[in-house]
C-alpha cells in the first residue's frame, strides 16, 4: 500500500472514531468555542452531551452574485448563521474572498462546483477548458446539471445546458483540487468541503474524500459528520411565513447534530435575472432566508430550546487529523 494511501484510510478511521466520540466531547468545546467564534454566547444547558441539540446552519453559494455576498456579513453577525461556503468558480468570488479575509473569525468552506444551474447567469471551470472538457456545456460554461441526475422535466431554457453523459472523474478532480488551490491562494483558509448541488458529492465522493483527507478537514454532507439534515428548501416568499416554517424546524428537533443549508440574498434586480425561468421566486426565497435567520422569533426559541450552534469545525479536531497522516 501506497504512503497516500495510509493516509486516506488513517482519514476514513478517524472520521468515523470522531462520530463516536463526539458526544463526550461537546460538553468540553462547544461553549468555549462558540465564543471564540464571536457568535451570541448560547446560554448553560444543564444536560448531558447526548441530549443536546447541536444545529449547523451553512448558507451556500457565497461568491455566485453580489446580492448574496452583501447577506454574507449580515447573516455571521446579525443572524444564526454559523458557516459559510464559497462558490469558487462564481464570478464575484473575488469580493466574497476579501470579506472573508477581512473576517479571519468566520468559518468558510470551499463549494466544490462542477455545475452551473442557471440559464442567464453562468460560470465556467477554474482551469482552461482543454483541461476540464467533459465538465464545459456547448456556451463555455458548466453544465447546469445531470451526470448522475435524471432530466426532472426541464423548460427549453434549461435542456441545452443539461448533459446526460458522466464526468471524466479526472478532470473532475483537477478541477477541484484548482478551485481549492484557487481559494486558499486568495487568504481563505479553508475550514471543509462541501458540494454545491451535491453533484460532486454523488458518485464522485471518494474524490472528495481524498481531498479532504490531504487538507484534513471535514465532509459535512450526506451525514458523514454524524449530521441529520433539516429538509428545508430556502423559507417560503414572506418572512412571515419562512419565520413560521423554521420556528416549528426548530422545535421538532431531537438530539444530536442536525445541519440546515439556506441561500441567504438580498432580493436584487441582479438575483431577479440569474435565471428567465427561476429567478423572481429564486430572489424573493433568499431574501426571505436572509431575514429570517434575522428574525428575533428565530433566536428566541434557539435560546429557549438550549440549542446549540455550532459550525462543522466545532465538530473535528483538526490536530487529531495532522497527527495521523
Amino acid at each position: 500500500m501506497r504512503v497516500k494511501d495510509h493516509a486516506e484510510v488513517a482519514f476514513l478511521i478517524m472520521f468515523g472514531a470522531m462520530r463516536l466520540a463526539r458526544f463526550a466531547l461537546w460538553a468540553l468545546v462547544l461553549a468555549p468555542l462558540a465564543c471564540a467564534r464571536g457568535g451570541r454566547p448560547r446560554p448553560p444547558v444543564d444536560l448531558p452531551p447526548d441530549q443536546q441539540i447541536l444545529l449547523i446552519v451553512r448558507g451556500d453559494d457565497f461568491g455566485a452574485t453580489h446580492a448574496a455576498n452583501m447577506a454574507l456579513e449580515e447573516s455571521f453577525t446579525e443572524g444564526i448563521m454559523t458557516s459559510a461556503s464559497m462558490l469558487v468558480p462564481g464570478p464575484w468570488f473575488r469580493e466574497a474572498a476579501a470579506l472573508v479575509r477581512a473576517n479571519p473569525q468566520w468559518r468558510v468552506g470551499v463549494h466544490l462546483t462542477i455545475t452551473s444551474e442557471f440559464d442567464r447567469l453562468r460560470w465556467s471551470p477554474v482551469l482552461p477548458h482543454t483541461e476540464t472538457g467533459s465538465l464545459v456545456a456547448p456556451d463555455g460554461a458548466m453544465w447546469g446539471g445531470g451526470y448522475f441526475v435524471d432530466d426532472p422535466g426541464l423548460s427549453a431554457a434549461h435542456r441545452p445546458f443539461w448533459t446526460s453523459g458522466p464526468p471524466d472523474s479526472a478532470e473532475v478532480e483537477r478541477e477541484l483540487r484548482a478551485q481549492i488551490r484557487y481559494a486558499q491562494d486568495s487568504g481563505i483558509r479553508v475550514d471543509y468541503l462541501d458540494c454545491h448541488m451535491g453533484m460532486a458529492c454523488r458518485q464522485l465522493l471518494p474524490i472528495v474524500q481524498r481531498l479532504a483527507a490531504e487538507l484534513c478537514v471535514p465532509i459535512p454532507e450526506q451525514g458523514l459528520l454524524g449530521e441529520r439534515e433539516v429538509n428545508l428548501e430556502d423559507v417560503q416568499n414572506s418572512t412571515e411565513a419562512g419565520t413560521r416554517v423554521v420556528i416549528e424546524m426548530l422545535e421538532s428537533l431531537t438530539p444530536g447534530v442536525w445541519r440546515y443549508i439556506g441561500h441567504p440574498a438580498h432580493d436584487t434586480p441582479e438575483l431577479r435575472a440569474v435565471d428567465s425561468e427561476w429567478g423572481p421566486r429564486l430572489a424573493r426565497g433568499r431574501d426571505a432566508t436572509r431575514r429570517v435567520w434575522q428574525d428575533p422569533a428565530v433566536k428566541r426559541v434557539i435560546d429557549d430550546r438550549g440549542i446549540r450552534l455550532v459550525s462543522p469545525a466545532d465538530l473535528w479536531d483538526y490536530e487529531a487529523c495532522r497527527r495521523t497522516r
